[in-house]
């Protein structure tokens, strides 16, 4: 929605409020956003890369960038131990079990001479509960769901 003028993104916006449901699954909004969006992706570029993190704690736990535009391989989860950040005393790494959510977060540069005046970004869980623990692990069907909807 990056790419939409303001008028158009408030509109957007009222289409997804008025069609969405409190026990709508993140695949369904992202198709909600596509079918009011027209497009097959959230923004009409790719965004410059995609970072896993842990909300609150993102700097904490250290994100993991998994995407790049200019290396179009999106990291599998099988290979984020090897490139996983060494954590803060006390917190685990990405890859293992977190008290929060993890997100997969695009990342958009300003281009002011594409309309896109500020730099953005948009996050979305792509995580699994697991309730006898109460902690969060990576979902890898949440995972490459959110990734295709941000890049294709």
């Amino acid at each position: 929605m990056t790419h939409l003028p303001r008028e158009e993104k408030a509109s957007v916006i009222t289409k997804l409020l008025a069609a969405g449901k409190p026990s709508d699954s993140l695949a369904s909004i992202i198709q909600k956003i596509r079918d009011c969006v027209g497009t097959p992706t959230l923004a009409s570029t790719p965004p410059e890369y995609l970072e896993l993190g842990v909300i609150a704690i993102w700097n904490r736990v250290k994100g993991l960038v998994v995407w790049r535009k200019d290396n179009a391989a999106l990291m599998r989860p099988e290979e984020m131990p090897a490139h996983s950040s060494k954590p803060e005393h006390g917190f685990a790494p990405i890859h293992e079990p977190q008290p929060n959510q993890l997100m997969l977060e695009a990342a958009w540069k300003a281009h002011p001479e594409q309309g896109q005046p500020f730099q953005c970004w948009i996050g979305l869980p792509v995580t699994q509960l697991d309730k006898i623990s109460n902690t969060h692990t990576l979902s890898a069907d949440r995972y490459f769901a959110t990734a295709k909807a941000f890049i294709g």
